[in-house]
């Protein structure tokens, strides 16, 4: 796959203020995170993205203060459906672009919430589907003595498959999830190069089959925190690390 030099003309907007009170912190809140993740994609996230990504930690970092509670821990004996939003890095996967940025959105579902399995048990009761919407973005360029070449390249992976919770008796640390997970993605790939003022571009739409492992860790009775490494198969493979924000339905 060709990869390519691509520069935004315009910023993102400044991140929407929020207002915390005692009582509605949770709501306030929820409503504050699909604000700020429509404020990323209805913008050019490409220009000034190093920017972006660093606010958007900060208010990871904002959550877990405002929402963790040490004296509280939830099990995953019962696992509910749940939303997540994520922040994420990108191996190289081609060309001479460097480490990629990304952000995302995902969501889980009971596995015997979808079949309705009757009391279920064993891996059944651990047993969660999980499909996931991201972006990722990569930039590089290099000068030479006659011309300078930019490169770019977009990733817009749709991943479904399964998530395994290892079961809750053999997790010694309460409130804490520990999973392994497969599943198939659809990529959306954009490339370009830029060579002096000679530009190519290629876009391609890829299969592949994603496998990773995570952990979720309830800080409150709805909310929990999140990590996952996922090693994505396909054309021009890579691997990305993802720190999320998740919530309970």
């Amino acid at each position: 796959m060709d990869t390519k030099g691509l520069r935004g003309q315009q910023k993102p907007s400044n991140i929407p203020c929020i207002t915390i009170r005692a009582g509605d912190n949770s709501f306030l809140f929820k409503n504050f995170l699909i604000s700020f993740y429509k404020n990323l994609i209805t913008h050019n996230f490409k220009e000034d993205k190093e920017d972006t990504m660093k606010k958007a930690a900060l208010l990871f970092a904002v959550v877990a203060v405002l929402f963790i509670n040490p004296s509280i821990g939830f099990g995953q004996d019962n696992h509910n459906t749940s939303v997540d939003f994520l922040l994420g890095l990108g191996s190289e996967p081609a060309g001479d672009v460097g480490t990629g940025y990304g952000f995302g959105v995902g969501v889980s579902i009971p596995f015997n919430d979808i079949f309705d399995v009757s009391n279920p048990s064993g891996a059944a009761k651990d047993l969660m589907i999980r499909a996931d919407l991201s972006y990722f973005s990569w930039e590089g360029d290099a000068d030479t003595p006659f011309f300078s070449v930019d490169e770019e390249l977009t990733r817009i992976p749709i991943f479904v498959g399964l998530r395994y919770f290892a079961p809750a008796d053999t997790i010694k640390v309460k409130g804490l999830g520990i999973y392994g997970e497969a599943g198939i993605e659809l990529s959306f790939d954009d490339a370009e190069v830029k060579i002096g003022n000679i530009k190519e571009s290629d876009s391609e739409i890829n299969f592949g089959v994603p496998i990773g492992v995570g952990l979720q860790y309830y800080v409150s009775e709805k909310w929990y925190l999140g990590f996952n490494a996922r090693y994505h198969i396909i054309s021009d493979s890579y691997f990305t690390l993802a720190a999320s924000i998740g919530f309970n339905l």
